[in-house]
């Protein structure tokens, strides 16, 4: 895995990671922040841009359809 997500563009690891973490819940929320909080404005973009683009969904309705509660406010 660790091979596989090298390879891939930035942009497109941080989308199916933060795609991985949605899915995994609660526990793995540490991986959205951590993308949040260390990516430039533009690696942010286009991470959002590859997320849409596999997924066909905003990262924006997912994280607010999968994290409740006070985690939210993150």
């Amino acid at each position: 895995n660790a091979v596989v997500l090298w390879s891939m563009h930035p942009w497109e690891r941080d989308a199916r990671l933060a795609k991985e973490a949605l899915k995994k819940g609660p526990s793995s929320y540490g991986v959205l922040i951590e993308i949040a909080c260390t990516r430039s404005s533009e690696e942010l973009l286009g991470a959002r841009k590859a997320y849409h683009s596999l997924f066909d969904h905003s990262i924006e309705e997912d994280v607010a359809s999968h994290i409740h509660g006070i985690d939210r406010k993150f």
